[in-house]
This record gives C-alpha cells, sequence and structure tokens, in this order.
C-alpha cells in the first residue's frame, strides 16, 4: 500500500513540475480553413516544432518544454509571427488587419512591443504625408523637409530608444534576439549602425556569442 501511495505522489509530482504550453488559436479569415499551421525553430535551420490545420477557424496545439523557446508561425512557407513558447495557455487570433497572441507573459510583452512599434510607424508615415501635402501647397521639397525636420527626429529619436530599451531590457529571456534580429538581421543602413552598436556593446556574452548574432556582427564589422 505505502508503495502505491509513494508512486502516486511520485507520479503528480513529476507532472506538476513539468512545463507545457496549451494553443487555442482561432481566423475570422475564412480562405484559411483547410490549411495547415506550422511552428518551426528560430534557428538557422528551422525544423518543425508542431503543427494543426485551421478547422472552421480554430486550431490547437500542446506539448512540453524544458524552458521557453521562441518559435516562428508559418502558413505554406510564408512566415506569419513569431510565438513565444512558455508554459500556459497561448492564444492566437489571426485577421486580414493583424495577428496577435496573447495569454502568457512574455507574448503579451513582445505583442504590446509590436503595438507601440505599429503606432511609431503610422506617425512616421503621417510625416512623409505631411512632406506631400507642403509641397503639394506650394513649397520646395527641401523646405517642406525642414519644417517637420524636428518633429521627425525627434519621432527617430523614440523610435530608436524604444528598440534599445526593449532589447536590453529583455537580455535575460528569448525576446532580445528575436526583437534584434527581426529587426536588423536583414538591415544593413548605416542609419542603423549607432542604435545596434549601443544594443551589442551592452549585450552579455551569451547574446553575443548566439550562431546568428555572430553572423550579423560578421557581416556589418
Amino acid at each position: 500500500m505505502f508503495r502505491i501511495l509513494l508512486a502516486a505522489f511520485l507520479g503528480s509530482l513529476l507532472v506538476s513540475c513539468s512545463n507545457g504550453y496549451k494553443i487555442d488559436g482561432k481566423t475570422s479569415v475564412s480562405c484559411l480553413d483547410g490549411r495547415m499551421f506550422y511552428l518551426m525553430t528560430f534557428s538557422e535551420n528551422s525544423t518543425v516544432i508542431d503543427s494543426a490545420e485551421i478547422v472552421h477557424g480554430q486550431f490547437e496545439m500542446e506539448g512540453n518544454l524544458d524552458s521557453s523557446m521562441l518559435a516562428m508561425a508559418f502558413m505554406d512557407n510564408r512566415l506569419l509571427m513569431p510565438v513565444v513558447l512558455e508554459d500556459g495557455h497561448i492564444n492566437i487570433d489571426i485577421s486580414f488587419e493583424k495577428m496577435t497572441v496573447t495569454g502568457t507573459p512574455l507574448n503579451e510583452q513582445l505583442y504590446a512591443f509590436f503595438e507601440q512599434k505599429r503606432d511609431l510607424d503610422k506617425r512616421i508615415d503621417d510625416m512623409d504625408r505631411r512632406i506631400a501635402q507642403l509641397v503639394m501647397d506650394g513649397c520646395s521639397v527641401d523646405a517642406a523637409r525642414a519644417a517637420v525636420r524636428s518633429d521627425c527626429d525627434g519621432l527617430f529619436s523614440d523610435y530608436d530608444s524604444m528598440i534599445e530599451t526593449f532589447i536590453t531590457s529583455n537580455f535575460d529571456n528569448v525576446l532580445s534576439k528575436c526583437i534584434f534580429l527581426m529587426l536588423y538581421g536583414n538591415n544593413d543602413s548605416p542609419k542603423c549602425y549607432k542604435t545596434m552598436k549601443d544594443i551589442l556593446d551592452k549585450a552579455p556574452d551569451d547574446f553575443r556569442e548566439d550562431v546568428m548574432i555572430r553572423e550579423f556582427m560578421a557581416r556589418v564589422d
């Protein structure tokens, strides 16, 4: 009897200590019905972690984890969104307007950042429209740019500060590498160099020694 109780106790202890994710996905895009939704590793040689068929606008996934990890969601070889696989109940919502992942701490933090970035992107685009309107109203291009330069400089400063703050405050989790490589991985613009250098100067060794980060650094050096 004692052995049975001990086995039951140990079994419940193992279950309670295991980490797992459960994903509930939904989409309002009807043409996605019957398609496969894939989660793949965020690495040089991506492999499939999990997959599910979308049926009547819904799909489900679940699995075990040793620790939180970053995955990339794909459909028909098209990258959709990053997803942090972490312990808990994850909600994925796909619509024509946007895609969101909520329900767990790192995903909430990641998609709040995307919302903040989307707002700044829109405000920067509005600057271009203001310049175009001033030119249509008779200003020269140089005069139009000068008229909005101060506002533009402020927005770009806010943009760089937002990115640097987010990445450096998340060096202890998977979000830092995700955002750094998503924003800078294919961006060789000299305009980005100062922010990239500031981030890398503050980065811990495990960030800088990541394979993809090292390849990026070798390319821009």
